[in-house]
């Protein structure tokens, strides 16, 4: 066995690019990730979405976020 093994991903949670902003900020919470791979269903990679990203989008230009 490898020793990475251990570490595998056994499952990738991910977007295609038809989900909504809604849809992503529920996988966010249930899974309590920042980022989401966005995959169309041929499997290509489009990119990823962050939740800062998004948060970065709806919050007005006044309001900061600190890591």
């Amino acid at each position: 066995m490898s020793p990475l093994a251990p570490a595998k991903i056994k499952e990738i949670i991910s977007l295609t690019p038809d989900n909504t902003v809604s849809e992503a900020m529920d996988l966010f919470k249930k899974n309590n990730i920042r980022s989401l791979p966005v995959v169309r269903a041929d499997g290509k990679f489009m990119g990823i979405l962050g939740l800062r990203h998004v948060l970065l989008k709806l919050l007005p230009a006044s309001v900061t976020m600190e890591d």
